[in-house]
């Protein structure tokens, strides 16, 4: 990468894609504090960080200025350096700021991991670990270190970690996983052994069950020697995972020869993922193999860190692993977008073109759909509030700010979807949208198996969504298995991106009522931008039936009167027996496919079949269709 007239080394390259990443990641956990930041404030704390650590030498080099420049995507002489450092000089020499125990990201930090109490991210540490880089990054681009550099970041630091071990709630050491946690931990790893192994066999890059297990304690080593030491905890850990008895002697050394192994060194990742990548290419599987090695690495780092308390050296080690292993994928694999550029230089992807219709027709679209009677006077509610809306601004009259986010609360198959895409239609229509277009995802497409992922994933869906609205089926299963999943992340940095593209993007989050509540109350900012409900209730038997000959009308099918009296009972039946199955407008179209796929099994033994009989629904296709 070059930047202004010299080219970064990798070493800075791959710095300044973790400052982007944590700067993204940390202003959305930080809107779940009492002081939100957003990205520029995350990078502008980090960058008078860098800034006061460098003139803290008394002089200014080119050096520093290009670190300066490059980390911050800036393009400032020396001189105009200079006259930025001295505001920086002027703040850190203010009152206020002498009052200050450490950085402001740091208290944020602190407050964020005592809010979201999880066990998954340590924000407090991966701020200071950033700090920690950058500083030495900063001082170092010098050929000669310049003195009293070096004291100021120690101090930096030491004041950090001292604000966040006096001021955080889970600053302290905890007993090794031993529970139905672990054993469920352990049941994964045997299981990913067997996958792989049989995945494999017969192939040049074979993996026994044996060989997996044994690399993917390596992978547990290189992440104890992130802090130069083994605990007891540790140690605990891993002979209770790996079934193993060592003692902290050769538990030590076995950790000293995974960091100092040169294969390992200079290997890109683990063989084991290697070793997936290649299944998954032989055998035509996008990514299956990949993603199960991924998701028990993600699981097992994650759980070592946890035993005996998240250290910055060892959070920041599994953070690199696990990035090599997505650019691996990335790189190898021959089903994966490797050949695409980085995300930096990455075009958007253009959605497809939604075929445009008139805001008449998609009103009359929406209130020719069999049922639905309470949902069509919502939206037709919704659409004549936004009708006046124009109108007074068209007239430069004053209107309130007024979210458009919308719960769709009701059992599956009652046509949320439909109703979500005429929506979006009706929206672009209205100039609310530029496009118009529905994007549609579920907890799978949100939610990363690793840490750094789930915002990855949920950047890639929000542009696609951009212009239009981004429709999350079942989104209750975000917050539904507790504050240490990566659901969590996966909200906090949709909320971000909601702020963020207020006037071009809507989203509307859907599922059963009763979970749907739970939901909304397990994060205030969701409650503040989802204030307005759409309850789609079960169709009645009546209704039921109307669709099935709607479905029928649109294949050229009749229904013999013996049939069509038989299907309108089975509906009613099935409504008044109706359980936690029951799928509505799904078990209509289910029931029609049965009963054409019943009619084609029919006909087939005549040697000829007459138009009215390729178009006749008889009592002998529907009689035994079961859903």
């Amino acid at each position: 990468m070059r930047m202004g007239e010299h080219i970064m080394t990798e070493e800075m390259i791959q710095l300044w894609k973790e400052l982007k990443a944590t700067a993204t990641l940390f202003a959305a956990v930080s809107t779940r504090t009492e002081v939100p930041h957003t990205e520029a404030e995350v990078l502008s704390e980090f960058e008078f960080f860098c800034c006061w650590l460098i003139v803290g030498g008394g002089k200014l080099s080119q050096a520093e200025c290009d670190f300066m420049n490059d980390m911050f995507d800036a393009s400032r002489s020396k001189g105009a350096f200079m006259l930025f450092a001295e505001k920086v000089v002027d703040f850190f020499g203010s009152p206020a700021a002498r009052r200050m125990e450490t950085l402001g990201i740091v208290q944020v930090a602190v407050m964020a991991d005592n809010t979201i109490n999880e066990d998954v991210t340590r924000w407090a540490d991966v701020v200071i670990r950033m700090m920690e880089r950058l500083g030495t990054a900063a001082i170092s681009c010098n050929v000669s270190p310049v003195p009293g550099q070096r004291n100021t970041l120690d101090k930096m630091i030491n004041d950090a970690e001292n604000f966040a071990n006096a001021h955080s709630k889970w600053r302290k050491p905890k007993a090794p996983p031993m529970s139905d946690e672990m054993l469920e931990l352990k049941k994964e790893l045997k299981s990913t052994a067997s996958i792989l192994a049989l995945a494999t066999k017969g192939k040049d890059y074979e993996h026994s069950e044996m060989a997996v297990i044994n690399e993917l304690l390596v992978f547990c080593c290189y992440l104890i020697a992130g802090d130069g030491t083994v605990s007891n905890a540790e140690r605990e850990f891993v002979n209770a995972l790996f079934d193993k008895d060592y003692t902290m002697e050769s538990l030590f050394e076995l950790v000293n020869r995974a960091i100092h192994n040169p294969t390992i060194q200079k290997m890109e990742t683990f063989g084991v993922l290697q070793a997936a990548v290649m299944a998954d290419n032989d055998n035509g599987y996008e990514g299956l193999y990949s993603a199960v090695v991924s998701a028990v690495m993600s699981k097992l780092g994650n759980a070592m860190l946890a035993c005996d308390g998240t250290e910055t050296q060892e959070m920041t080690r599994l953070l690199t692993l696990m990035l090599n292993a997505e650019k691996y994928i990335k790189a190898h694999s021959t089903w994966s977008s490797a050949d695409t550029p980085s995300q930096k230089e990455k075009p958007q992807e253009k959605p497809a073109e939604t075929p445009k219709m008139s805001l008449e027709d998609a009103l009359a679209k929406l209130n020719n759909l069999v049922g639905l009677t309470a949902v069509k006077h919502d939206v037709n509610g919704l659409i004549n509030l936004l009708k006046i809306r124009r109108m007074r601004e068209s007239r430069g009259l004053r209107n309130d700010e007024m979210s458009l986010h919308l719960v769709f609360s009701g059992n599956p198959g009652t046509g949320k979807t439909t109703v979500a895409r005429l929506l979006a239609e009706l929206y672009r229509e209205l100039g609310v949208l530029s496009k118009g277009h529905l994007v549609e995802v579920d907890r799978s497409g949100l939610v990363g198996g690793y840490v750094g992922q789930t915002a990855i994933k949920v950047k890639e869906v929000v542009d696609k969504a951009l212009g239009g609205v981004l429709f999350i089926d079942e989104a209750y299963s975000l917050s539904s298995r507790g504050d240490t999943d990566y659901g969590i992340e996966a909200i906090d940095t949709l909320l971000k991106a909601m702020e963020d593209n207020r006037g071009d993007f809507i989203v509307i989050v859907a599922g059963y009522p009763d979970k749907m509540v739970d939901f909304l109350k397990s994060n205030p900012g969701l409650q503040s931008r989802f204030n307005k409900f759409i309850n789609f209730e079960d169709y009645t038997p009546e209704e039921l039936f109307a669709i099935f000959k709607t479905l029928c009308d649109k294949s050229g099918i009749a229904m013999q009167d013996e049939a069509a009296e038989y299907i309108a009972q089975f509906f009613e039946n099935r409504y008044i027996t109706r359980g936690d199955t029951y799928a509505n407008g799904r078990d209509v179209r289910n029931f029609f496919e049965k009963a054409m796929s019943n009619q084609a099994n029919r006909l087939a033994t005549q040697d000829e079949i007459s138009d009215e009989e390729l178009s006749l629904l008889k009592i002998e296709d529907v009689h035994k269709v079961a859903i």
